[in-house]
C-alpha cells in the first residue's frame, strides 16, 4: 500500500467520535428540531426530534400552527410545529459539515462533507446520515488531499476518491449571490485536536473568527497546508504578528508577495528587520509592508517616508495615484518643501481629469501655486455642479410630452455625440417610445414598460442606448443606462436580463473613455477664463 494514499489514509483514521451526531445536530443542523402534534382527546401531544421525548405539547404549543416556531417542553429547545397527518415527501434538511481528526501516525486531517436528516418516512427514527466528500490529510511537510467523485455504471451511482493536485477549499454548493445554500457546520478546530502533532503551533481560533473563504467557509484546509508546507517559516510569521499575511494568502487574497522558501522573515518578505517592526506597530500590517515595499522599490527615503505619512493619511494610495502622471523624481522636487501638499496635489490632478485639462502640459500638472489652482477647479465644479441641479430641478417639473418635444430636438447632436461603432459592435440612443418598447419586448426585460425609464430618458436625467452587434445592426442585443452628469453605466442588460460578456464590457468602457464629439461650443475654456 503505498504511503498517503487515501487506502492507506483511512487506515489512519480513527472511527467517528460518539458525539459526532450530537455536534452535527447542535452545528449544521441546529434548524432541523420540529415537534410532530397530534390531538387525542381535545389535548394536543408532540414528539420531539431533538430529544425523542413525547408527551403533551404544552400550553405554549396549544394555538401553534404546523409551520410556526413553538419550542419542546421537555429539552426547551426552538421547534417547528408538525402536523402528524399531512405529508412529508419534501422534508429532507441538508447541511455540510468539516471536522477535524487526529490521525493514528500524529498527522492531522479534516473530512468534510454533505449531512441530512430523511423525516419522509417515521419520524421517531430519524437519525443524522453523513456522506463524505473530501479527505485532507497533514502532516510535517506533507499535505494530499482527495475528493470522491461518482459515476453511474451498471450498478447504478458509485463514487471513490481520487487525488486532487492541490489543497480545496471545502464548501457546500452557493446561490449566485456565493452564499451556501445550507447552513455549514465545524467540528472539532480545537487547540486540544492539535497538540502532540507538527502542527501545534497553528492559530485555529483566529483562522475560523476572522478568516472567511468561498461560499462563507473559513478557508482552514488552506492555512493547515501553508503549515504543513512551511512549518517553520508559517510559524515564525505568526509569532512576529504577520498572522493576517498567511490568512489572506489561505483565502486567496494577493494582498503581499511572500517567498515561502526563505528561512527567515525579512528574506520572506524583502524588507528590513526595522522596516518590519514598524509595520507591526502600525498596526494595519498589510497597508504598513506595501507601503514601505513601495517607499523601498521607488527610493523613496525615510526622512520623507515619514514625512509623507505624517502628513498624508494612505500616502500610498496617493502616491500610486500621482504616478500616473509623473516620476518619483519630478514628485520629490514638487513636493521638497510642502510634504503635506501630497493629498491636496492628487485632489488636484482629479479634478483636472473632471476638467477634461490636459496633464501633459507642465503648467497644468506643476501649477505654481498650488492651493489657488485647487481652488479655481473647486469652483468651476461647483458651478457645474449647481447648474445640473438646477438642470434637473426644472426637468422634473417639466410635462412628459413637453420633455419629447425637447428631446426629438436634441436628438441629432445626441446621435452625433454617442453613437459610435468600434469593431464588432456598435452603440446608439434610443430614438423614442416606440424603440424602448421593441428593445424591452424583444430582449424580455423593462425598459420599454417602466415609466421612470421613459421619462428620464427623455427629460434628459439618465440616457438610454442599445448596443448591436455589426454584422446585425437591427437586432437587439444589449440595453444601457448611462448618466451623462458622472459618466457612468448604471447598468447593462441582455435577453432576460443577463449581464454583459467581456467584449461588451470591454467595449462600453472604451465607448465611456473616448472622447465625444463636440455638438456645442466648449465652455470649459470660458469658465477657465473667468
Amino acid at each position: 500500500m503505498e504511503k498517503y494514499s487515501v487506502e492507506w489514509i483511512q487506515k489512519q483514521l480513527r472511527p467517528l467520535p460518539k458525539n459526532f451526531e450530537r455536534e452535527v445536530n447542535n452545528s449544521a443542523l441546529s434548524y432541523s428540531r420540529y415537534l410532530f402534534c397530534h390531538r387525542e382527546n381535545g389535548v394536543r401531544y408532540g414528539y420531539c426530534t431533538h430529544c425523542h421525548k413525547q408527551g403533551e405539547a404544552g400550553p405554549r404549543n396549544a394555538l401553534k400552527r404546523a409551520g410556526e416556531e413553538g419550542y419542546c417542553p421537555h429539552c426547551h429547545s426552538r421547534v417547528v410545529i408538525k402536523d402528524v397527518g399531512r405529508s412529508r415527501k419534501h422534508l429532507v434538511d441538508n447541511g455540510y459539515i468539516l471536522f477535524l481528526q487526529k490521525a493514528r501516525d500524529g498527522g492531522l486531517v479534516v473530512r468534510a462533507g454533505n449531512v441530512y436528516r430523511d423525516y419522509r418516512k417515521r419520524y421517531e427514527k430519524v437519525s443524522t446520515e453523513y456522506q463524505e466528500q473530501y479527505i485532507v490529510y497533514f502532516n510535517a511537510g506533507v499535505a494530499v488531499a482527495y475528493r470522491r467523485n461518482w459515476y453511474f455504471g451498471t450498478d447504478g451511482w458509485s463514487g471513490r476518491f481520487e487525488k486532487m493536485r492541490g489543497i480545496p477549499a471545502p464548501h457546500p454548493h452557493v446561490d449566485f449571490d456565493g452564499l451556501p445554500v445550507c447552513p455549514v457546520g465545524m467540528v472539532g478546530f480545537t487547540r486540544d485536536k492539535l497538540r502532540g502533532t507538527a502542527l501545534w503551533h497553528c492559530e485555529m481560533a483566529r483562522v475560523i473568527r476572522g478568516c472567511c473563504g468561498p461560499g462563507g467557509v473559513p478557508p482552514v484546509c488552506k492555512y493547515l497546508a501553508f503549515h504543513a508546507k512551511h512549518a517553520g517559516l508559517a510559524e515564525k510569521l505568526e509569532k512576529e504578528g504577520f498572522f493576517d499575511l498567511i490568512g489572506a494568502a489561505a483565502c486567496g487574497e494577493p494582498v503581499y508577495p511572500i517567498y515561502w522558501n526563505a528561512k527567515t522573515v525579512p528574506r520572506a518578505l524583502g524588507l528590513t528587520r526595522d522596516d518590519l517592526r514598524g509595520a507591526v506597530a502600525e498596526g494595519n500590517v498589510i497597508r504598513a509592508l506595501n507601503w514601505r515595499k513601495y517607499c523601498k522599490k521607488n527610493g523613496i527615503t525615510k526622512p520623507e517616508e515619514r514625512a509623507w505619512v505624517q502628513a498624508n493619511w494612505h500616502a500610498e494610495h496617493i502616491w500610486g495615484d500621482i504616478l500616473k502622471h509623473t516620476t518619483v523624481s519630478k514628485i520629490r522636487t514638487y513636493t521638497a518643501l510642502r510634504p503635506d501638499t501630497l493629498s491636496d496635489w492628487r485632489d488636484y490632478l482629479d479634478q483636472c481629469d473632471q476638467l477634461g485639462l490636459d496633464l501633459r502640459e507642465r503648467a497644468v500638472l506643476f501649477p505654481k501655486d498650488l492651493h489657488a489652482a485647487h481652488q479655481r477647479n473647486t469652483d468651476i465644479l461647483n458651478r457645474r455642479a449647481e447648474a445640473e441641479r438646477a438642470r434637473a430641478r426644472k426637468l422634473a417639473k417639466m410635462s412628459v410630452n413637453e420633455a419629447k418635444e425637447k428631446f426629438e430636438k436634441n436628438l441629432p447632436a445626441l446621435q452625433k455625440k454617442y453613437n459610435w461603432q468600434n469593431g464588432d459592435y456598435l452603440i446608439r440612443v434610443a430614438e423614442g417610445e416606440d424603440d424602448l418598447l421593441r428593445e424591452g419586448s424583444a430582449l424580455g426585460h423593462c425598459v420599454g414598460t417602466n415609466r421612470s425609464y421613459k421619462e428620464n430618458h427623455f427629460k434628459g436625467l439618465t440616457l438610454i442606448l442599445f448596443v448591436r452587434r455589426a454584422s446585425d445592426p437591427e437586432k437587439p442585443f444589449f440595453t444601457v443606462e448611462y448618466k451623462e452628469a458622472t459618466k457612468t453605466v448604471y447598468q447593462c442588460r441582455g435577453k432576460g436580463n443577463c449581464a454583459p460578456p467581456t467584449g461588451v464590457k470591454d467595449f462600453l468602457d472604451v465607448w465611456r473613455d473616448r472622447k465625444p464629439a463636440k455638438t456645442t461650443t466648449q465652455s470649459n475654456r470660458t469658465e477657465m477664463a473667468a
